[in-house]
Formats: structure tokens, sequence, C-alpha cells
């Protein structure tokens, strides 16, 4: 019974390459550079919380999913 929790960083990596989307595409939706946005998917970085909607929009997602994350 060792299920490890999915953090934030890796479900929304999950979900861009399920829906094929480059993360300069987000990025740019984000109004940020694709460094940062990759720091965000690395973990390095945390989401801002006014941004959590828009990578949720983006990628098909509930933003109240990612926000528990």
């Amino acid at each position: 019974m060792c299920s490890k929790k999915m953090l934030f960083s890796e479900k929304i990596r999950q979900l861009r390459e399920e829906n094929k989307l480059y993360q300069k595409q987000l990025a740019d939706a984000l109004s940020i550079d694709k460094p940062m946005y990759c720091r965000i998917e690395k973990g390095e970085r945390r989401a801002k919380r006014e941004q959590i909607p828009v990578i949720a929009k983006i990628l098909h997602t509930d933003p109240e999913e990612l926000l528990a994350l």
C-alpha cells in the first residue's frame, strides 16, 4: 500500500502531454517565459493561485482538482 499521491507538477505535466501541448504554449497562456513554466512543471517553483484556473482551462481539467494537489 505505497500509492504515492501525485504532485501538482507531475499532474500538469501528465495533462499537458495528454493534450499534446508544448510547455511554450502554457507559458504563453500564463504570460510567463518558458524557463519559468519549466520550473513550475519540475516542482522547483509554485504556480501562483491565480494561474491555476488558466492552467486548468488549457488542460481541460477541474481547477479544484489542481488546487487540491
